[in-house]
């Protein structure tokens, strides 16, 4: 009697495109994502099946290769999409990567300088907006004025999930000759300037499937945090033009079993939508910048909607107080997710609850910690043979050895290999005096004051610092200004205690500019606050209080 063979389809050697399509095959009715109709859950969601979102990519790709025409492979053309973080963002990556080219996907918070900038980097001559949102038109009239595009109308999710069949759009590459094959280019928030164009490769995407097992990399290895995160149905509070949106809808989706839910593209996420989602039967976890989190927790019924989840996972800025993750972790468990968008999601080993603020990596990372200040150390991943298809960074750079992460941590006081986020490179002020301050421990003192939304400490190059203080209601006159200034003295002053002996660094009264609303702080995609290009905008006002 002859062997019998697997039935079961083996998807190692497949890229993301192609896993789709035999999923849908396999186990077409498989949830996929869950989509709300409206900001109101009353309004209903909408469940997209394996078969029903393979379908739309195909039916996108076919389309696309009507306009567009059909690469080889090897001179890949770069399609920039512009519209609302919906599921159109991801649809767009994949049929694209179908007819052999590769997407690059647009942020609209992005200005339209810093638009142009991208593309004219990623020498991108075609751009798909999307018709249905009518404040994008003229956005694309300015952008088309500037560059020569081919500039194409791209129907509402609607037309892509329609349920009449389309034929399936083969896709060939596989992961074994096709690893360094550019899948689609997302950018980073241009905190710093302007937003730099980050590929990620079809084996970057692949690397994702290590942190399941990685002792099957490395002997001995701790479970990962995907331990926690994955077969659970997600609410995804991040736009799907970022990293962490764009990763959920697809790799982590696919390779993780992580379903997620995701709100209209064309509304901001709040803590009040985040607690409807909260409460729905379906939903197990959510992933939430601390901008919607830590709010969220000022409210009661809020919070302690949080207690029906297995799993709470925070992303961006640390916390303004230990108090707010203390009173999450008292209902449901809370783990930190961690990544940068040129490099991805770092992995990182899963520990108790009660080093919530640390984070220990797995060594499928290869990541390393050199001082930088007297307590404060920059990451660093090494690349290593052993971990070749493991470390996404060097899938998208394969000439680095190293990769200088910017981004900088402390020590746990008692316990090794815990690390705690403090900041970036970039945060770092330092003084006229020579003096290094870090301004983040001032900023979140300040933030815990009810008043303030966001708080910046300047002074680089300067002989003291300053702050920029936005509150919910700016003050209108001197009067104003001096009697909020007095409420908010005292946290001040706690702010200043933590500057311990850096005398440069305590603030005076004297140094205090509140935001205005019609010139609010720059923030990100995911919330946080863009540091450099909010203290550009106030520029004249800080060089004005300097000059005095």
């Amino acid at each position: 009697m002859s062997a019998k063979t697997s039935t079961v389809p083996d998807e190692s050697n497949l890229l993301l495109p192609a896993v789709i399509d035999l999923r849908a095959q396999e186990d077409p009715d498989k949830l996929f994502c869950v989509l709300l109709k409206s900001a109101d859950v009353q309004d209903g969601l909408d469940y997209v099946s394996y078969s029903d979102y393979a379908n739309a990519v195909n039916r996108c790709s076919w389309w696309l290769e009507g306009k567009l025409g059909k690469g080889d492979g090897r001179n890949m053309k770069t399609i920039g999409y512009f519209g609302p973080p919906d599921i159109r963002q991801t649809i767009v990556a994949l049929a694209v990567s179908k007819i052999n080219h590769k997407a690059l996907l647009l942020s609209p918070r992005n200005s339209v300088e810093g638009i142009v900038e991208l593309l004219d980097v990623c020498d991108c001559h075609s751009l798909l907006f999307a018709q249905d949102i009518q404040a994008i038109t003229p956005l694309v009239n300015n952008i088309s004025s500037r560059r020569n595009l081919q500039v194409l109308p791209f129907e509402a999710v609607t037309h892509w999930l329609d349920s009449a069949k389309v034929p399936r759009y083969t896709f060939d590459a596989t992961l074994e000759k096709d690893a360094s094959r550019p899948f689609a280019i997302l950018h980073t928030s241009g905190s710093t300037g302007f937003p730099e164009p980050a590929i990620y490769t079809f084996g970057a995407m692949a690397s994702y499937r290590t942190f399941l097992e990685p002792q099957e990399v490395i002997a001995g290895a701790k479970r990962t945090m995907v331990d926690l995160w994955k077969n659970k149905v997600t609410y995804v509070a991040f736009p799907t033009s970022h990293m962490v949106g764009f990763l959920c809808g697809t790799a982590f989706n696919v390779y993780w079993g992580m379903t997620p839910i995701f709100g209209p593209g064309t509304v901001i996420p709040t803590p009040k939508l985040a607690a409807s989602i909260h409460q729905l039967d379906i939903c197990k976890s959510t992933v939430l910048p601390v901008s919607v989190l830590e709010p969220l927790t000022r409210v009661p019924e809020y919070l302690e909607g949080l207690r029906s989840l297995d799993l709470t996972i925070w992303c961006g800025s640390p916390f303004s107080s230990s108090a707010v993750p203390e009173k999450i972790r008292s209902l449901v468990t809370i783990n930190a997710g961690y990544g940068a968008t040129e490099a991805g999601p770092f992995v990182t080993q899963v520990e108790s609850q009660d080093d919530y603020e640390y984070m220990s990596f797995s060594p499928l990372m290869g990541a390393r910690f050199q001082q930088y200040t007297d307590d404060l150390y920059e990451m660093i991943i090494d690349k290593k043979v052993e971990l070749n298809g493991a470390q996404h960074i060097f899938c998208a750079f394969p000439e680095l050895n190293e990769w200088h992460s910017k981004d900088l941590f402390s020590k746990h006081p008692t316990k090794p290999d815990l690390w705690r986020y403090e900041g970036r490179t970039d945060d770092i002020l330092v003084l006229s005096t020579g003096a290094n301050i870090n301004p983040l421990s001032m900023e979140g003192v300040l933030m815990t004051h009810p008043k303030v939304v966001s708080a910046l400490l300047t002074g680089e190059r300067k002989p003291e610092t300053a702050w920029l203080i936005e509150v919910c209601d700016p003050p209108q006159n001197v009067e104003d200004r001096q009697s909020l200034i007095e409420e908010l003295w005292s946290t001040i002053e706690k702010a200043n205690d933590e500057a311990h002996v850096r005398i440069e660094a305590k603030v005076k009264r004297s140094n205090i500019i509140f935001v205005t609303k019609e010139k609010p702080m720059s923030r990100a995609a995911k919330g946080s606050v863009q540091r450099k290009a909010t203290i550009r905008a106030y520029r004249e006002e800080l060089d004005a209080l300097y000059d005095n």
